[in-house]
């Protein structure tokens, strides 16, 4: 959104057409529905990383022919990500990472998230960290030139949406919420719950830690914006009633 304000600079927006639903109400809510240059819609039912890997560099790498970019940003260490900093490597144009610098130093987890961001910072030659500790976690890995401490993109989302006004689809939850619980005015907890990780008993868990909390307080309501993932659905209805 930025970078598109100013003047010295072209941008270019490609997306990867994952989750084009919950994409397509993001971009609305932001202002931002005009704004896709390409449209990859990669995603196919049941495809595999190594799948979703193929396609995706091939087809990042296809608009990088056409875009003929100074520069490739990615966000995140989504394998997508990954993948179109290596479509830029291969081009031999320079990469700018936001996100940068988020370490586990556990290959498995986030799984494959953990080596999708390690390699972005070994292939990057911009890396924009959300903290000071995300910026020292690439400097004790040799990166100390062009390493940037931004801030967290979606503290920067959160404070964006905080200045405009109430949709009615979000007046209406909020007034839903607040009539489940008898103590007013309630405790809202908003709850986000979808990593790859955390698909299956992970996630039951996690439900039934959510609902000891419900049971054991009264003035307690969760908004929960449930993942499209059908695996996360199927884990939500073995706890709650949908």
């Amino acid at each position: 959104m930025e970078i598109s304000k100013r003047r010295e600079f072209r941008t270019v927006t490609v997306s990867t057409g994952q989750h084009t639903e919950m994409l397509r109400q993001v971009l609305l809510d932001f202002d931002l529905q005009d704004s896709i240059d390409f449209e990859l819609s990669l995603m196919s039912q049941g495809q595999t990383l190594s799948e979703l890997s193929a396609r995706a560099i091939t087809s990042i790498s296809s608009v990088i022919s056409v875009a003929c970019p100074d520069i490739v940003l990615v966000q995140g260490d989504t394998t997508t990500a990954f993948m179109t900093a290596s479509a830029a490597f291969y081009a031999k144009i320079p990469v700018g990472h936001i996100e940068a610098g988020l370490r586990t130093h556990d290959n498995y987890a986030p799984f494959p998230e953990e080596v999708n961001r390690q390699s972005i910072s070994t292939i990057s030659t911009y890396n924009f960290a959300p903290t000071e500790l995300a910026a020292e976690n690439l400097r004790s890995e040799g990166r100390s030139i062009n390493v940037f401490v931004t801030g967290n993109t979606v503290v920067d989302a959160l404070k964006y949406m905080q200045d405009r006004p109430r949709s009615i689809l979000v007046s209406d939850i909020l007034k839903n919420a607040e009539s489940r619980v008898l103590q007013q005015p309630p405790k809202i907890i908003l709850l986000t719950a979808h990593r790859r990780e955390n698909l299956g008993t992970p996630l039951v868990n996690g439900f039934e830690a959510v609902s000891d909390i419900l049971k054991g307080h009264d003035d307690v309501v969760v908004i929960y914006p449930i993942h499209l993932n059908p695996a996360v659905q199927s884990a939500l209805q073995e706890r709650f009633v949908l």
